[in-house]
């Protein structure tokens, strides 16, 4: 049987539903909920090949990287790798399944998703669960993913 684990300093929106739903479909022994953060860099950036010539001179770029969400199901495959009394980090256990050449699928979404971690992310939390105070929390507690 898969778990369903969320770290407990997040408020998000993911639909767990369609994520446990994803990692049955897909076969997947572990799967993580991503999303995708931009950041615009302050500074020009500079590409350049191995023998030192500039290929290429961005001012302040756009990027873009896909993140963990701290959400994921773990399926009984994944389970197995980790040891009776052990305790162990997601992110220690996603690498130790991909080292075990285990299925590891990713399932994106663009979700709400704050990572409650300082001041400003803990007043972004308050202000969105004053906004939504049913839908922010309510995904992960409905019938079916309680099942």
């Amino acid at each position: 049987d898969a778990v369903l684990v969320i770290n407990a300093d997040l408020v998000s929106e993911i639909d767990v539903n369609a994520l446990v739903l994803d990692h049955a479909r897909t076969g997947a022994d572990l799967t993580i909920a991503t999303h995708a953060e931009t950041h615009r860099l302050e500074f020009g950036e500079v590409e350049a090949d191995a023998s030192g010539r500039v290929t290429a001179y961005v001012e302040k770029p756009l990027k873009s990287w896909r993140l963990s969400s701290g959400t994921y199901v773990i399926g009984a495959r994944s389970k197995n790798l980790v040891r009776r009394g052990e305790r162990l980090d997601l992110p220690d256990l996603v690498r130790r399944a991909i080292d075990a050449g285990h299925f590891v699928h990713e399932h994106r979404h663009s979700a709400l998703w704050i990572d409650v971690n300082d001041e400003s992310s803990r007043r972004a939390a308050e202000e969105a669960l004053a906004k939504s105070p049913g839908t922010v929390l309510a995904r992960a507690n409905t019938p079916e993913s309680t099942s």
